[in-house]
């Protein structure tokens, strides 16, 4: 009933770059996810923690206290529904960051009324266990658990009214049993897949992507796949949001999907003019050898107008970086996107310490390869020889993140995996 470490560490991240201060939490259980959550707030940051069991909050609670973060919470042992009634009538509207719900799965759609009027513009509000074992996508006679099944109906429910509530902006994260906050996916379950995409990912699709993804597969066939996936793509939107990112940077551009996603993401006021200062601007440095690709996806980003946020540089990633550091761009992006050579992945991370702001964000793509880095060597037999070459520099790459004390980082399995790196 605790969140997984991964799932823990990735709210807290999120919970930083925020700059969130006042939290709310229902359903607690022992309090891993709360422990986590009190452990990302400043020293003055509040939580309001809400479960009907007050037993199992006590058995972490010693925990809580040694961690010397127990004056940030305030614990409600209460009915969520009476207890989000009396916080909306204590005049606490629009007063909370960030709300985490992990309660009964029946109530979520009222949770979610109230929470919306708790919640500040901008805030976010996460459900967990939105896929629920991936019963979600599975046809109700194959549902053989009484729990999973009686479940299954009322998030599949909720899935759909999130999916359709134009008050928010919503995506349908792939970690721990679902966040929602033949394509290369880390799912193995094809099923679940289409589920997220057609569920979370295609009905809030914008138009002009919509069209550079078909295209690109009419174009490229199987290499389309190396666009962005459509959940991981609002994933990324729904970040560069809640960091409010101006300047960013991709390196490995290829039709242009996550570049697109970017430059909508981003503020609208552009590059208007000589006259700008440039820290008023939104701006995307896209980097990549392939321009004949860029220019295919090209056509789609002028027709969303956003074409005067993007400079494109043709070359190779390394050079452009270096030549960036020269140019005195360091520590002024936001944020960073690569999904480009696995091999040089490491290379990479030592030349964007210098280019991304302290607090900034380093996304590396496809740092699950195809689950290849789970398997033993022995394995290879059933990878493509182009696929396997990639395992080990992708293997060192991980290790070498993981083991880098001038970041925080978590490996999210949505895509084929993204590496998140916040700058410390």
């Amino acid at each position: 009933m605790n969140v997984p470490v991964d799932e823990a560490q990735f709210i807290s991240i999120v919970l930083k770059i925020m700059n969130a201060k006042k939290t709310i939490e229902i359903g607690v259980f022992t309090g891993y996810s709360l422990l986590a959550t009190a452990l990302a707030l400043p020293h003055d940051g509040k939580i309001t923690a809400i479960d009907v069991d007050r037993d199992a909050y006590e058995i972490g609670l010693p925990f809580i206290k040694k961690a010397r973060m127990d004056h940030k919470i305030d614990f409600i042992l209460g009915d969520a529904l009476s207890v989000l009634d009396n916080l909306i009538n204590d005049e606490q509207k629009e007063s909370f960051d960030y709300a985490f719900v992990d309660a009964d799965k029946e109530e979520y759609i009222k949770y979610h009324e109230l929470l919306l009027k708790l919640v500040k513009k901008g805030g976010i509000i996460a459900y967990d266990n939105t896929l629920w074992q991936g019963s979600v996508a599975m046809l109700e006679e194959n549902v053989k658990d009484d729990n999973l099944k009686k479940k299954r109906k009322p998030l599949i429910e909720f899935n759909n009214f999130i999916a359709n509530d134009s008050r928010i902006e919503s995506t349908l994260v792939s970690i721990g049993d679902g966040d929602l906050s033949t394509r290369k996916n880390i799912l193995k379950s094809s099923a679940l897949l289409k589920y997220i995409f057609e569920t979370s990912g295609y009905p809030k699709e914008h138009e002009q992507l919509k069209q550079l993804r078909e295209t690109t597969v009419q174009k490229y066939g199987n290499k389309s796949v190396m666009n962005v996936a459509v959940d991981e793509a609002q994933f990324i939107s729904i970040l560069l949001k809640i960091m409010n990112a101006k300047k960013t940077l991709e390196i490995g551009v290829f039709t242009g999907y996550s570049l697109l996603s970017t430059a909508l993401a981003l503020p609208p006021d552009g590059k208007t003019g000589k006259n700008v200062i440039e820290e008023e601007i939104s701006h995307i440095i896209a980097i990549d050898v392939d321009r004949e690709a860029y220019e295919t996806g090209l056509p789609f980003i002028q027709k969303a107008g956003v074409d005067h946020k993007i400079e494109f540089i043709q070359s190779d990633a390394l050079s452009a970086l270096h030549h960036l550091i020269d140019g005195k761009h360091e520590e002024s992006f936001d944020y960073v996107f690569v999904d480009a050579d696995k091999k040089n992945f490491t290379k990479y991370h030592e030349l964007l310490l210098k280019l991304v702001k302290k607090g900034g964000i380093i996304a590396y793509d496809n740092t699950l390869w195809q689950g290849t880095v789970a398997m033993s060597e022995d394995e290879n037999d059933k990878i493509g020889d182009r696929i396997w070459q990639n395992r080990k520099p992708t293997l060192e790459f991980n290790t070498y993140i993981a083991n880098d004390t001038r970041i925080e980082s978590i490996i999210l399995s949505i895509g084929d995996g993204v590496t998140l790196c916040r700058c410390i």
